[in-house]
C-alpha cells in the first residue's frame, strides 16, 4: 500500500498547476512544527499544499503528501505511516489533507509533534471551530492559517492575467481615486465582477464552469 500511496503522491505533484496561486501561498512557511489550513471544502487547500512542495521540497525528496481520507488509514495509523517514512526513507516534511477525516487526528497529532523534533507537519482540514481546540489543545503547537474563498481580486487575477495587489482598508481610504484608476482601465470589469458574485468564489469554477 506505501508504493500506492507513492504513486498517487508523484503523480498529484505532476499534475498540479502553478499558473495561479492563492494569496496564503507567499505567506505560507515551514517556520513551525506544526502548521494547519482550514477552511471550506473547495477553496483550494489541496491545491496550496501540492504547489508548495513542487515548489520548495519536490527535487529534495524529504517531503510527503497524503490524504487522511484515503483507505489505508482505516486499518493503520497516521502515527504509524509517520514513523515509518521517517525511519525508512528520512522524510521530515509531512502534508496530511482532510485530516479531520481521520478519527484520532488530534492525538496523533500531538504525538508527532512530541516524538519527531525533526518532523514538520503541515494539515489541511475543515473549517469547523474545534479543529484546534479540544481533548489534546494543539492551540500552543500550531500555527493556522484560514482559507476563504476567492475574493474579487484574486478572481479578477485569474481570470484576466492581471496582478492587482490587495489593498488595505487605510489606503482605499486615503487613495480611492488612485485605486479607482487603476482599475477602471481593465476592460468589461463590471462584466467579470457579476461573474464573481454568481460563481466566482470557489477556484474550480477555472477548471470546470459548466458543472459548477
Amino acid at each position: 500500500m506505501n508504493d500506492f500511496l507513492w504513486r498517487i503522491y508523484h503523480r498529484l505533484i505532476q499534475d498540479v498547476g502553478t499558473e495561479h496561486y492563492r494569496f496564503l501561498y507567499d505567506k505560507l512557511t515551514l517556520n513551525h512544527r506544526l502548521t494547519g489550513i482550514v477552511g471550506s471544502r473547495g477553496v483550494g487547500k489541496t491545491t496550496l499544499l501540492l504547489q508548495y512542495i513542487k515548489n520548495h521540497l519536490y527535487a529534495d525528496g524529504q517531503a510527503f503528501y497524503f490524504s487522511a481520507d484515503n483507505i489505508y488509514f482505516n486499518e493503520n495509523t497516521i502515527l504509524g505511516f509517520v514513523n515509518e517514512l521517517y525511519l525508512t526513507r528520512n522524510i521530515k516534511y509531512f502534508f496530511i489533507d482532510e485530516i479531520h477525516i481521520y478519527k484520532n487526528w488530534q492525538q496523533e497529532l500531538k504525538n508527532i509533534y512530541d516524538s519527531f523534533p525533526e518532523v514538520h507537519v503541515v494539515f489541511s482540514g475543515s473549517s469547523s471551530l474545534d479543529l484546534i481546540h479540544g481533548a489534546y489543545d494543539l492551540s500552543r503547537r500550531a500555527k493556522l492559517y484560514y482559507l476563504p474563498g476567492l475574493s474579487f481580486r484574486e478572481y479578477l487575477n485569474m481570470k484576466t492575467g492581471s496582478k492587482f495587489q490587495s489593498i488595505v482598508f487605510d489606503d482605499l481610504i486615503q487613495d480611492h481615486f488612485k485605486v479607482s484608476q487603476s482599475l477602471v482601465n481593465t476592460p468589461n470589469i463590471l462584466g467579470y465582477f457579476k461573474e464573481y458574485l454568481l460563481s466566482g468564489f470557489y477556484p474550480i469554477v477555472f477548471q470546470n464552469s459548466d458543472s459548477f
